[in-house]
């Protein structure tokens, strides 16, 4: 295994990273879709309130208090339904909380002397964010090296116990600086990590230049819908990793399927949302991500400003089979994307690559993977 991962913790990879911003729960629709657009993320992280405002929190207390990660194919899929069309007004005004799944496990507070390789594999098992405290003691010092010869992680030094033998006079302002430095975090994301490795390819080779197929990075186990089928099929199981559902048809061959695009949270992240809803309910698959337009006056002049405003009418982001790893890494984070789409000959849809995948590749062993999901007919 590399010695990167051994050798570098979480907080090599936090300095410069903002504080969180809580997103509380009883937030509304609307309130979330600003919040999505200005996250640099495309995602919002959602939060029950605190019982005690005054107290700096334990870890574990924020880790309970998380719900879930909220994004704009979970909106739009909320928006598209008949009861949201039919009153878009009370749609806008709905708590988050009855739109997000919860999911408590996409999240882990973790410590910053936490070594890489246990952030890796917290990841590779359906983490999505790292919440890492933000300490004095560790925004004044590096620890690229954590990990010492004894085997034995360093662990982030508690600021007040440099403050133990400071003067009486100082202690009151200290112990309150400590309390408010210990109820700072900061997010560390998947594409975090990405754009941490991919600055360390000479310290991974040879295997970034080894191809996605022969590591096993290449995820048959994909979420589809064909091109005739009507669009709000794709919102019906929505996928979470990635969370993005490929649009196909049938190949030449007659058994094959060819890949014309996706409806997932990257391509919606700064749409028009309610036309996104109004399209994902009344369009096809294929003129959702490809020709737009309608049956009527009306449908025709929505459908062609949706049009404008979706970035899935370009072509969808596909690899080859024999593509390398760094060249996959390289595509998803040029495109801010979650995922790459794995094609053959003729567009023909083998598989997709996510961040669990790749995380998978570069440290040899395979993430959890979902049960495949057919195309719908």
């Amino acid at each position: 295994m590399a010695s990167v991962f051994l050798y570098h913790v979480v907080g090599d990879l936090t300095v410069g990273k903002p504080e969180v911003s809580e997103f509380s729960e009883t937030e509304t629709v609307s309130a979330a879709i600003r919040a999505i657009g200005s996250s640099s993320e495309g995602a919002v992280l959602l939060w029950k309130k605190r019982s005690q405002n005054f107290a700096a929190e334990k870890a574990e207390s924020r880790q309970q208090r998380f719900v879930g990660i909220l994004n704009a194919l979970d909106i739009v899929a909320f928006l598209a339904r008949d009861e949201s069309l039919a009153d878009t007004d009370k749609a806008l005004a709905t708590p988050v909380s009855e739109v997000v799944a919860p999911n408590n496990s996409a999240l882990k507070v973790v410590d910053p002397a936490t070594r890489l390789i246990d952030a890796l594999e917290m990841m590779k098992q359906g983490v999505k964010r790292l919440l890492v405290p933000k300490s004095l003691v560790w925004r004044g010092m590096s620890k690229r090296f954590s990990f010492l010869y004894s085997g034995k992680p360093l662990k982030n030094v508690d600021p007040s116990s440099a403050n133990l033998n400071r003067p009486s006079s100082s202690s009151s302002s200290s112990s309150s600086t400590t309390s408010s430095m210990q109820d700072k975090f900061c997010c560390l994301s998947r594409e975090d990590v990405l754009r941490f490795l991919i600055g360390c390819l000479g310290a991974l080779a040879p295997l970034p230049l080894s191809s996605i197929s022969s590591l096993g990075a290449v995820n048959p186990n994909f979420s589809s819908v064909r091109d005739s089928s009507p669009a709000i099929e794709a919102a019906q199981n929505l996928p979470h990793d990635p969370s993005a559902v490929a649009v196909v048809e049938t190949a030449p061959d007659g058994v094959s399927c060819r890949i014309l695009g996706d409806i997932s949270s990257v391509k919606l992240w700064k749409c028009d949302y309610l036309a996104a809803a109004w399209a994902l309910a009344n369009l096809s698959a294929r003129k959702f991500v490809v020709n737009g337009g309608g049956d009527d006056a009306t449908a025709t002049a929505t459908a062609t400003k949706w049009g404008r405003v979706y970035r899935g009418r370009s072509d969808p982001l596909t690899c080859r089979e024999s593509s390398s790893v760094a060249a996959v890494m390289a595509q998803m984070l040029s495109h801010r994307a979650t995922h790459v789409w794995v094609t053959r000959e003729e567009d023909c849809l083998v598989g997709v690559v996510g961040y669990a995948d790749i995380l998978a590749a570069v440290t040899g062993q395979p993430p959890l993977t979902p049960t495949p999901a057919p195309p719908s007919e």
